[in-house]
């Protein structure tokens, strides 16, 4: 017991606490002054805050006798540190270089000595305006503030307008304060894929500085690509699943250097800053380097970033006069509209006897009458002589091809749960959208059945084909509707809105129009890059016009000689399915959309086999084909039950084979087979398009039971007549949300098909029938010397 109580040395106990004293005293020196290295990034996030002549605190106050002043720290010309006190003054030394990264206790002392000063405060006494302002640079401590103001910036006006920037933001300026609040900030849920941030866009283009010189704002969208190193190899498995998470298990991987605008850069994050006006994309990408320099040495993380000059906005001014070809194709506009409305009223001014006498002018004028389109479109199916069936099925094909390019738009959008995107799209039942092909492939093969059925008419009735005749009539028919779409997405959207991501989905489209749209016209953009392209989507107007060019020579063939039309249809299947097989090979592409498949394979896809007319002719040679057949088989054919059922289920089959066998597409740790990708490019166009024969073959001659019936049904035959302006229209209101977005939403399924955006959809696809489509059916009735169409569906 003796000896317990004498350990208690008085002796003892001072030492003991002196030693906790140094140690508290050092560990306070650590934490409130040196910047530990994950702390190095924040102050270049600073933006170089420490200017010449810049203040700035260190740390608001320090525990000693009394309540403490502040601490700051002011950068000499040397760029070296002087601490400045005020009143009684009580000694801390600090490291030399603030900027030096690694371990306190390694680092020299430095042998100037710092000094905290310390007032003693009253209870209930007002906190200085010293005080207030400290605590307020606490906020841009924690909040980061980017501004281009380093030495390396060599844009002066910049440089100074970023400093001014920053000096009044310390004075809480309201113009600054705005400014500071556009910019972007780290977010919470970004393992839940929340990390594209656009800020505030309207907040940052309506900043203006109250005080000379005049200071705007300028949005930027920076884009950024987050890569895992093996800086702490223990850690690395761990990092990288926190950047799959973050990066929403890559379900598209990209990169920012991937060219063209129609596939949406899914792994590579968006980020909002706001600028002074007279800084230039150059400055920002610099001080966006500058700042994640710190970040690619200590984290673990590399940070590539880049800033398109397109992706920078400054609010434009008010009264910018509109282009001559903008006025132009606003006149042209308000043209069609006039017309439309004279002939309605006309039209419903006159009398059916009247309208027996009407000349071939008249005509043209009066099949602008949106009554009388109206009446078309609304109009029953012919009761024989025609494949009522197709109607339906190229309803539900539209439907459905809405959907896989819904899937583009959603990709786009910056949702907080981007995670709950990927999971969804791995769902067994979404492995049908990864092979959206099977549904573009049955409007070439609907194309070849309704070109070769009306020809072997004409055959019949004439014992051959005006070719020329044909292709007019079918240029006259598509192209009307075509260059209105084509106009206004090249001249008019680009003036109806704005957004973080307008120039991306809107604008950059638009230039491509404006200088290629010719291309369209010519129905030849499938043989330019489809990165490049001009409205996209509408290559599959392009394969259709180029294979329609086969048709006439292939029912002529199989009219007159069907050996010879049957084995030159086989060379061609052939060919096409060989031309499939080899490309996919080489070039190690993909016609189904796996988990992980990357931008680059997407336009590759496109460029070597998914825009090729003749990699694409298989679906729509079996069209003419199926159509020969159908003319030549009697409606009331009668096949034996058993066949029925085999057809349904080896039909059934097939589709499972195109739609869901290749499941393991969805799965995260699919790993490409160029085998696989080969075999499925070459057999998915022969299957499924012999799926689809079937269902119309069977259809057409009465064996089609109940699904004829639906199929056949009003609301998708008139659904049908607006199909192709909703092919044409979609994407239009699809990129216009798209630009239009100005803060993150909560993914699901249900948010994501907007009733808002169907209906429009729908009301625009039925204007440009209505005023486009149909008027050119009734006019190339005219030039081809056929009577009134009188109602007859198209």
């Amino acid at each position: 017991m003796r000896r317990f109580v004498y350990s208690f040395h008085p002796y003892r106990i001072t030492a003991c606490y002196a030693i906790f004293l140094i140690v508290r005293a050092e560990e306070t020196a650590k934490n409130f002054v040196e910047p530990t290295s994950l702390e190095e990034p924040i102050q270049e996030l600073l933006g170089n805050l420490l200017s010449n002549g810049d203040e700035v605190p260190l740390r608001n106050q320090f525990s000693c006798d009394g309540t403490c002043e502040s601490v700051v720290l002011q950068r000499s010309s040397a760029n070296e540190f002087s601490h400045q006190s005020f009143q009684r003054k009580t000694e801390l030394s600090v490291p030399s270089e603030t900027r030096d990264r690694g371990n306190l206790n390694d680092e020299p002392w430095a042998s100037q000595q710092q000094t905290c000063t310390s007032t003693p405060v009253l209870a209930k006494t007002r906190p200085s305006n010293r005080t207030k302002n400290t605590s307020f640079q606490r906020i841009l401590n924690i909040l980061p503030v980017l501004a281009p103001t380093s030495d390396q910036i060599r844009n002066e006006v910049c440089r100074e307008h970023s400093r001014i920037f920053v000096r009044e933001l310390k004075r809480h300026k309201l113009w600054a304060l705005q400014m500071y609040d556009a910019s972007a900030k780290l977010p919470s849920g970004i393992l839940r894929g929340n990390v594209n941030q656009l800020g505030d866009f309207d907040q940052c283009l309506n900043v203006t500085s109250q005080n000379e010189p005049r200071i705007d704002g300028k949005y930027c969208l920076a884009s950024v690509d987050v890569e895992s190193t093996n800086l702490n190899t223990n850690e690395i498995e761990s990092l990288q699943q926190a950047v799959q998470l973050s990066q929403a298990y890559a379900f598209i991987k990209s990169s920012y250097r991937d060219p063209g605008h129609f596939i949406p850069r899914f792994t590579t994050i968006t980020w909002a800053v706001c600028v002074p006006a007279s800084c230039s994309p150059s400055d920002v990408h610099q001080a966006l380097e500058e700042a994640l320099h710190g970040y690619n040495e200590t984290t673990g993380l590399i940070f590539d970033v880049h800033v398109d000059p397109d992706m920078c906005y400054v609010k434009h001014e008010t009264g910018k006069p509109l282009e001559t070809a903008t006025i132009l194709t606003l006149v042209f506009f308000i043209a069609v509209v006039s017309v439309a409305t004279v002939a309605t009223f006309r039209d419903a001014r006159r009398v059916a006897q009247h309208q027996k006498e009407e000349g071939p002018l008249e005509r043209a004028v009066m099949a602008f009458s949106v009554h009388k389109n109206m009446r078309e479109l609304l109009a029953e199916l012919p009761a024989e002589g025609d494949i009522n069936c197709i109607y339906g099925v190229r309803a539900l094909c539209t439907m459905t091809v809405y959907l896989t390019h819904k899937v583009i738009a959603v990709a786009f959008s910056p949702y907080s749960n981007r995670v709950e995107l990927t999971e969804v799209s791995n769902e067994g039942w979404a492995t049908m959208l990864r092979t959206s092909l099977v549904f573009t492939d049955s409007f070439l093969l609907m194309s070849g059945v309704l070109t070769s059925f009306n020809m072997s008419k004409e055959m019949q009735r004439k014992k051959h084909i005006d070719w020329i005749k044909k292709y007019v009539a079918r240029f006259i028919r598509l192209t009307p509707a075509l260059l209105a779409v084509v106009l206004f997405y090249a001249y008019v959207l680009e003036h109806l809105g704005a957004g973080p991501q307008w120039n991306l989905a809107v604008k950059r489209n638009a230039d491509f129009c404006k200088e290629s749209f010719w291309r369209n016209i010519l129905y030849i953009q499938n043989f330019f890059p489809f990165e490049q392209m001009c409205a996209t989507h509408t290559h599959q107007l392009a394969l259709d016009m180029q294979l329609s060019l086969l048709s006439p020579l292939l029912v002529t063939l199989l009219w007159h000689w069907p050996a010879c039309g049957v084995l030159l249809l086989l060379c061609l299947h052939a060919l096409s399915t060989l031309l499939r097989y080899v490309a996919t090979y080489r070039n190690q592409l993909s016609l189904a959309i796996f988990h992980g498949i990357t931008v680059k394979q997407l336009y590759q896809t496109a460029n070597l086999t998914y825009t090729r007319s003749l990699h694409r002719a298989t679906p729509y040679l079996l069209g003419v084909s199926l159509g020969y057949l159908l003319h030549r088989t009697d409606r009331n054919t009668q096949i034996p039950k058993m066949i029925v059922w085999a057809g349904w289920l080896l039909a059934t089959y097939f589709v499972y084979l195109c739609s869901f066998s290749h499941s393991d597409l969805r799965l995260r740790d699919y790993r490409y087979s160029v085998n696989d990708a080969s075999n499925y490019a070459a057999y998915s166009p022969i299957i499924s398009s012999l799926a689809l024969s079937w269902l119309i073959w069977a259809c057409f001659t009465g064996h089609g039971g109940l699904l004829n019936e639906l199929l056949s049904s009003k609301c998708l035959v008139i659904f049908s007549r607006i199909s192709y302006s909703v092919y044409l229209t979609q994407f239009a209101v699809f990129f216009y949300n798209v630009g239009s977005i100005r803060t993150s939403e909560k993914f699901s399924i249900f948010a994501s098909l907007n009733m808002a955006e169907i209906l429009t959809v729908l009301v625009v696809s039925t204007l440009v029938t209505l005023l486009f489509d149909l008027p050119m059916q009734e006019i190339k009735s005219i030039l081809m010397g056929d009577g009134p169409r009188r109602g007859k569906a198209h």
